[in-house]
Formats: structure tokens, C-alpha cells, sequence
């Protein structure tokens, strides 16, 4: 079951990867553009926690690189070391947490929980 969870998260931690790198880095269109694309609304909030948000963004980056490098090495030596498996879930639940703040910040999220006018 810890491999089907790691290939699980290899994978959508590798495409979410490649939909960063076309559409940000380098602003080229793609499907993958449509598939948990985000729009977060920074405006309303004070301008630490603003840059907060944009620094997660840019370390979100580096997690996903760590996630990648780091899942095969752990299948490949069987959930031996206790330092990578400790490095990967402190890296997943900082990548889920930010995943989950830019998600509510997003207008479209936010109009779900609003009373209708």
C-alpha cells in the first residue's frame, strides 16, 4: 500500500511539476494549464502575509523537486532510511498546505462558500 501512495504522489507531484514549468516559467500554453489551475486573489490580504503566499509559491517549487528525487530513492531502498521518509512527508504536508492556502484564496473557491445576492 506505501508504494501504490508513494507512485501516487510521484506522479501527481511530476505533472503538477510539468504544468509549473510550461506555465510559469516558461508561459507556454498547455492542457495541463486547465488542470488545477489556480488563480489566488492576493489583494485582500496585509502585505506580509502577501509575500508569505508568493515565497510558498517559489519554495513550493523546490518541494516538488525533493518529492521527485526523493520517492524513487525511497522505493528503491524500501522505506529503509528514516531521513528521507521524514524529509518527504515534512515536504508533503508544507506542499499540501500550501496547495489547500492558494486554493481558498482563489475567487472562484471562495464563491462557493458565499450566500447567493
Amino acid at each position: 500500500m506505501k508504494r501504490i501512495i508513494l507512485k501516487l504522489i510521484f506522479v501527481i507531484t511530476s505533472i503538477h511539476f510539468l504544468k509549473d514549468i510550461t506555465q510559469d516559467i516558461l508561459h507556454v500554453s498547455t492542457i495541463l494549464d486547465y488542470l488545477g489551475n489556480v488563480q489566488e486573489d492576493l489583494t485582500n490580504l496585509s502585505p506580509f502575509f502577501a509575500g508569505i503566499i508568493v515565497i510558498s509559491g517559489y519554495l513550493s517549487f523546490i518541494g516538488e523537486i525533493i518529492i521527485i528525487t526523493l520517492v524513487p530513492v525511497i522505493l528503491k531502498n524500501n522505506f529503509q532510511q528514516k531521513t528521507h521518509n521524514t524529509i518527504l512527508l515534512i515536504t508533503c504536508i508544507a506542499l499540501a498546505l500550501y496547495f489547500l492556502s492558494v486554493s481558498i484564496l482563489d475567487p472562484k473557491i471562495i464563491g462557493i462558500f458565499q450566500k447567493p445576492k
